[in-house]
């Protein structure tokens, strides 16, 4: 494992589901703290817009999928933060029959695209996006006010938010993470 995935090789523990296999992507730039999607231009960042293209981030997400060489019905796409945003672009675009997409303390990117940008499979996608209402990283409300724009354009995504900042709850959203798993993979 480089960059900073140690940080999140506890989540096989955490979910305690023995069926779920975890594996964790690295970002593809390097930054100071770790490894990022994207870049981020701060003009940009007020409309979700990136400096850095996020369709390359997807376009890397979709090959290393493709080279896993699952089944992609078995699949969860996931992630934190930047992470959350690349699943979110991936699933809700690529024509790809995934179990779910799991977001973490994230934002719908470019949601002005849809709903012509939404892939033939969009619609059907189960979809848990949390958050933080204590998040400074990503403030809750635009993120909120994201899903609900969503939810109106016929996207059944599911939002919930937690007491917590940008950081994953252990006591209460990652028991509600492992339930909503159990309903996309009940093996």
């Amino acid at each position: 494992m480089g960059g900073r995935l140690r940080d999140w090789s506890f989540l096989q523990m955490a979910f305690d589901l023995p069926w779920l296999e975890v594996i964790l992507l690295q970002g593809p730039l390097p930054k100071d703290k770790g490894w990022a999607w994207f870049e981020l231009d701060e003009k940009l960042a007020r409309t979700d817009r990136t400096a850095f293209d996020i369709s390359d981030s997807r376009r890397q997400t979709m090959e290393t999928l493709r080279e896993l060489d699952r089944p992609f019905e078995k699949l969860v796409l996931g992630g934190f933060s930047q992470g959350c945003v690349v699943a979110l672009e991936t699933g809700l675009r690529e024509d790809i029959p995934l179990a779910g997409i799991l977001g973490i303390s994230g934002y719908v990117p470019l949601l002005e695209d849809y709903p012509e940008a939404f892939g033939p499979r969009a619609t059907r996608r189960r979809i848990l996006s949390t958050h933080g209402q204590w998040d400074k990283v990503i403030p809750v409300g635009r993120s909120r006010e994201q899903f609900t724009e969503l939810a109106q354009m016929g996207i059944p995504a599911e939002f919930e938010v937690f007491d917590k900042g940008h950081t994953l709850d252990l006591d209460d959203e990652v028991p509600r993470i492992r339930q909503w798993l159990e309903g996309c993979l009940p093996d």
